[in-house]
């Protein structure tokens, strides 16, 4: 049985002053372990909030369900259309956005699904490992 010590989540804007667009799946217990998500909006875009809200819902409504076995192209192209699917309720929000890492932690490692420039790190000991590279310049 998999158990999560601690995690901690913290955000930190490149801009100040911009409205922070982060949504954030705090570890849930999955069939097979644990699920855990950040979503950043693309700063720039009108609906960066929306998008990266969107993402985090959809991901928690599936935790029940999800494991790491699950097909994760199939998973990154539902997560696309609920972005576009924004566009429906207001145009505005065609161009709306969002980072996503998200991490699964089952019995037979570590899943990271990765896709801007939210990090993830490993505590080892007093030290930190980045086990993620941004996308971003």
């Amino acid at each position: 049985m998999i158990s999560i010590l601690s995690s901690s989540i913290f955000s930190v804007p490149k801009h100040n002053g911009r409205e922070n667009q982060d949504s954030v799946l705090y570890p849930l217990q999955t069939p097979n372990g644990y699920l855990m998500a950040i979503a950043d909006g693309v700063g720039g875009y009108k609906g960066g909030k929306e998008a990266s809200a969107a993402v985090i819902n959809h991901l928690y409504s599936i935790k029940d369900s999800f494991t790491h076995e699950d097909n994760v192209l199939s998973l990154l192209k539902t997560l696309q259309e609920k972005v576009a699917s924004l566009s429906s309720v207001d145009k505005e929000l065609a161009s709306a956005a969002t980072t996503l890492t998200m991490c699964l932690l089952h019995n037979q490692g570590l899943t990271i699904i990765h896709v801007g420039d939210c990090r993830v790190y490993l505590k080892n000991g007093n030290k930190l490992i980045q086990l993620t590279t941004d996308h971003t310049q």
